[in-house]
C-alpha cells in the first residue's frame, strides 16, 4: 500500500491584520492552539479563573476557526514544518501582503532618496529618526510614528518613495 499524499496546509488573507488556516486537520489546529495560547499572570489567584480551570483561562492566538495575527505567520509555518513536519502553502494575497517592500526601494533608504522634496524653496533631508521612522514602516508594514511637535511627523508620513513592484503585481493592479 502506498503511502497517502500529504495535503499542504493552505495559509490564506483574511483581512489587513489577519490570516487563516485553511485544509487542515482538527488535530493539527489543536495542536497550533495549544502551542500559541498562554496562562495569563495571576491566573491562579483570581476566584473566577480557578472555577473555569485550565481550558477556561488560557488565551489563544489561534481561534477555533484557524485564523490567526498576521504577525505570528513566520512562527506558525515554522512550527508547522519543523515540529509537526507539515507541508505549508501560502496563497497569493499572503504571498503579496509579505512582499519584502524594503528590498524593492530602488537603490535602498537612504538620505538622498527624499532630495526631491522642497520647502520654501530648499531640499528637504529627512532627520537620522525621521529616516528611521520611515524605514522601521516599511520593514514592519505598520505602526505609529511618536515624536513630539514640530519633529517631522507628516513629512515622514507623506514621503513618497519610488519602489520597483514585480511585474505580476503592476499587472494585477493595472489600471485600465
Amino acid at each position: 500500500m502506498s503511502p497517502k499524499k500529504q495535503i499542504p496546509i493552505l495559509i490564506k488573507k483574511r483581512t489587513a491584520g489577519t490570516f487563516v488556516l485553511d485544509k487542515i486537520s482538527s488535530g493539527t489546529l489543536y495542536k497550533l492552539s495549544e502551542k500559541f495560547s498562554y496562562l495569563p499572570p495571576g491566573y491562579r489567584y483570581h476566584p473566577k479563573f480557578r472555577l473555569m480551570g485550565i481550558k477556561g483561562v488560557k488565551i489563544r492566538l489561534i481561534r477555533p476557526d484557524g485564523s490567526f495575527p498576521q504577525g505570528l505567520l513566520q512562527d506558525i509555518t515554522t512550527y508547522l514544518k519543523k515540529t509537526l513536519k507539515k507541508k505549508v502553502k501560502l496563497s497569493n494575497d499572503v504571498k503579496e501582503h509579505i512582499l519584502p517592500i524594503h528590498d524593492l526601494i530602488k537603490g535602498g533608504i537612504k538620505e538622498d532618496i527624499f532630495s526631491d522634496f522642497e520647502f520654501d524653496g530648499n531640499p528637504v533631508i529627512l532627520r537620522d529618526y525621521q529616516l528611521g521612522g520611515v524605514e522601521a514602516a516599511f520593514k514592519y508594514r505598520n505602526g505609529v510614528l511618536n515624536l513630539s511637535t514640530g519633529a517631522g511627523k507628516c513629512l515622514t508620513g507623506d514621503t513618497e518613495i519610488i519602489v520597483q513592484l514585480p511585474e505580476y503585481i503592476i499587472e494585477k493592479y493595472k489600471l485600465d
